[in-house]
C-alpha cells in the first residue's frame, strides 16, 4: 500500500505547492545596555515601568515583585522578525539567570503567590494570574513559578513549570496545569533543596511538544540542584530524575504564546496585603525553538525517509492529531488525508536533491 501511494504521488509532482518550513528562533538578552531604550523589550502602557530598574553599572535588570501591587510585565516578542505563535506541538526552551535578594524579602506563610516569568500571549493573556478577581484571566502561559511561602498547614516552598491553556469556555482554573503535591513541593527533610537567597541560579523550562511535557531544571554554580528527590510516585518523579520537576499535560486544549514576560503578578486572592515581596536580579535570558521542517513527523529536525512510515500510518490509521496536521497538512484543508501525499513527496524529493 505504501509503495503504491508514493508511486502515484511521484507521477504528479509538477506544480505542487509545498508547505512552508518555520525558521528557528534563537536569542539571548545579556543586558549589556538598557533593553527598553534599545527597543528589545517594552513595558505595556498601563503597567508601572518603575518596577523594572536597569542597572547599567552591573548590566542587569532588577524587578520589584510585590503581590499587593497591580500586575506589571517586562516584555519581549519571541519572534522579532515575524509573528510566529508557539503552541502545544512545538519544542522550545527558556533559560533565565537570576538572583533573589534577601533585603526586603517577605513571604507570608498564610498566603500563596509566586515569583515567576515565562511565555505569554499579548492578545489573550490577562492580568489576573491568581484568578481571584477576573474576568481578565491569564490564559495562554508557559511559565516558571516559584512560590516561596512556607505554610504550617500546606508546607512549601513550591516550584515548577506551569502551563495555562487557551480559553475554551470551560473555566480558567480547568486550564491550569501544574504538578501540585510531591512533585513540586520542596521538602528539605527529604533532601530537596530550595532557592537560596543572594545566590545566582539558572532556571530552565524546556517544553517537549511531542511528549507534551514541560520540564524545569534549576542549577547554581554550574551544578544541578536537587529539587525533586521526593517526586510524584517516588524519587525523581515521572522521569526518575531528582533534579527535574515535570508538568505532564493532561488537557487536550491548545495554548498559544508569542512573547516572553517577566511577570510581577498581583495576588487577587489577597487584596488586603502582601503575599510575596522580593527584588530579583536578572543577568541573562535566552530563548530557543528549533526550526519546524514541513513533513518531519518523527521530530528529528529533518525530512527524510524516516518520516515516510509515520506519515502513511497517520493517514491509514487516523493518527492525524493536531501536531501531525501542523507539520504535514500540505493542502491546508485541516485534514491529513491522501490529498496531502503529493505535497509530502514533493517536499521529500526536494530535500534529497
Amino acid at each position: 500500500m505504501r509503495s503504491r501511494i508514493f508511486a502515484l504521488a511521484v507521477l504528479s509532482l509538477a506544480a505542487v505547492p509545498l508547505r512552508a518550513d518555520l525558521p528557528a528562533i534563537d536569542w539571548t538578552e545579556s543586558f549589556e545596555d538598557d533593553p527598553v531604550a534599545a527597543g528589545r523589550f517594552f513595558v505595556p502602557g498601563d503597567h508601572d515601568p518603575s518596577r523594572f530598574i536597569y542597572e547599567s553599572s552591573e548590566q542587569r535588570l532588577v524587578v520589584q515583585y510585590d503581590s499587593f501591587l497591580p500586575t506589571a510585565w517586562y516584555v519581549r516578542l519571541l519572534d522579532t522578525s515575524g509573528s510566529r505563535l508557539l503552541g502545544r506541538c512545538d519544542d522550545f526552551e527558556l533559560t533565565v539567570t537570576f538572583r533573589i535578594r534577601s533585603g526586603g524579602f517577605y513571604a507570608d506563610p498564610f498566603q500563596f503567590a509566586q515569583i515567576g516569568w515565562g511565555l505569554i500571549n499579548l492578545q489573550t493573556t490577562g492580568m489576573d494570574r491568581a484568578g481571584g478577581a477576573g474576568p481578565d484571566f491569564a490564559f495562554d502561559c508557559v511559565a516558571f513559578d516559584y512560590y516561596p511561602n512556607v505554610s504550617p498547614q500546606f508546607g512549601g516552598p513550591t516550584i515548577g513549570p506551569t502551563v495555562i491553556h487557551s480559553d475554551t469556555g470551560q473555566g480558567y482554573f480547568s486550564q491550569i496545569e501544574f504538578p501540585f503535591g510531591a512533585e513540586s513541593e520542596i521538602d528539605t527533610k527529604l533532601g530537596e533543596e530550595s532557592i537560596t537567597l543572594d545566590v545566582v541560579h539558572v532556571a530552565r523550562v524546556r517544553y517537549d511538544g511531542g511528549a507534551r511535557i514541560a520540564t524545569l531544571t534549576l542549577s547554581r554554580d554550574g551544578l544541578p540542584v536537587s529539587i525533586n528527590a521526593d517526586g510524584e510516585g517516588g524519587s525523581g518523579g515521572p522521569d526518575g530524575d531528582p533534579t527535574t520537576v515535570q508538568t505532564i499535560l493532561v488537557s487536550g486544549a491548545p495554548f498559544a504564546v508569542d512573547a516572553l514576560a517577566l511577570t510581577a503578578w498581583q495576588d487577587t486572592f489577597n487584596p488586603f496585603g502582601d503575599s510575596v515581596i522580593a527584588e530579583v536580579e536578572f543577568s541573562e535570558i535566552s530563548f530557543h525553538t528549533a526550526a519546524v521542517v514541513a513533513g518531519d513527523l518523527n521530530r528529528d529536525g529533518a525530512l527524510d525517509g524516516l518520516d515516510v512510515a509515520p506519515f502513511v500510518e497517520a493517514i491509514l490509521f487516523d493518527l492525524s492529531g493536531p501536531c501531525a496536521l501542523a507539520r504535514a497538512d500540505f493542502n491546508d484543508d485541516d485534514e491529513l488525508t491522501f490529498a496531502d501525499v503529493d505535497g509530502f513527496v514533493a517536499a521529500l524529493v526536494g530535500t534529497s536533491r
